[in-house]
């Protein structure tokens, strides 16, 4: 065989092996062939459109404006009413809401729909000693609330990348469902003033129940997260999402006059696919 035949034999050869390699590439990469291969159950692409799940969270709120609460008299035609007014203040809470997540296959943005209970803790103080007759000798005023939410959020949850990072947003509304508030009433004592027994008198504190017009309230909340798979309980296919939102909402209380508040929550959502 001459020289110039065996170079155009492996020449030959050289070109199929490549068009092969080519072939099966493209055949690896095109979605059809995927079909006889067994793709990891553990990724984070979503693999079904509804997920079903619950948040739990904490939240810190910060208040703001003057709450007025009556706290004394105003049952007898002769009695008029007292009334504590404090400002700003702070809260803390728990809450659990059940959580239904809707996605279309392969989209980033979900819709998802929670309904909970939320249980808040809120208080707020004067600063200025105050003097009323026989009522407050020079006393400033604390009001403790706790209060029972019933919530219902509907939040747009939108996937940015492909590491699970997303950002969410969405109205909200807080029902009461039970309520109960006290004001303190705490005297100021000058030094070398005796400890008297009754209101008026220079008495450490006193504690008085009082009903403030808890309103439903209407907000809107924005925040981000990230989804993580994971397989608790021995299941896969499962998401736990840690998230910091932060809300704010019409008044808390609004008559007579208003106090709102401003609210951080984080907390974790756990979603199974259906």
């Amino acid at each position: 065989m001459s020289r110039a035949l065996r170079y155009l034999v492996f020449y030959a050869v050289l070109f199929t092996a490549g068009l092969s390699a080519v072939e099966m590439r493209a055949q690896l990469i095109a979605g059809s062939s995927t079909e006889g291969l067994e793709l990891p159950t553990d990724t984070l692409r979503l693999q079904e459109e509804w997920w079903l799940g619950a948040s739990f969270s904490a939240c810190y709120t910060m208040g703001f404006g003057t709450l007025t609460m009556q706290y004394l008299g105003g049952t007898a035609p002769d009695a008029p009413p007292l009334l504590a007014r404090t400002q700003g203040g702070y809260g803390y809470g728990l809450a659990f809401a059940p959580s239904l997540e809707y996605r279309a296959f392969r989209s980033p943005l979900g819709l998802m729909l929670n309904l909970g209970v939320d249980y808040r803790f809120s208080s707020s103080s004067s600063t200025t000693p105050i003097s009323n007759g026989i009522y407050a000798y020079n006393a400033t005023f604390e009001a403790n609330s706790t209060i029972l939410y019933g919530t219902v959020a509907l939040i747009a949850k939108y996937s940015v990348g492909s590491r699970g990072f997303f950002i969410l947003g969405g109205p909200f509304a807080d029902i009461p469902l039970s309520t109960s508030s006290f004001v303190w009433q705490h005297e100021v004592l000058p030094d070398g003033t005796e400890v008297g027994e009754l209101p008026g008198f220079p008495n450490t504190s006193i504690k008085f129940r009082t009903e403030p017009g808890m309103r439903p309230r209407v907000g809107f909340q924005v925040g981000f997260g990230t989804d993580l798979l994971t397989g608790l309980f021995g299941y896969t296919r499962q998401l736990l999402s840690p998230f910091i939102i932060i809300q704010g909402a019409t008044p808390v209380v609004s008559d007579p006059t208003a106090w709102n508040s401003l609210m951080i929550r984080g907390g974790v959502i756990w979603r199974t696919g259906l």
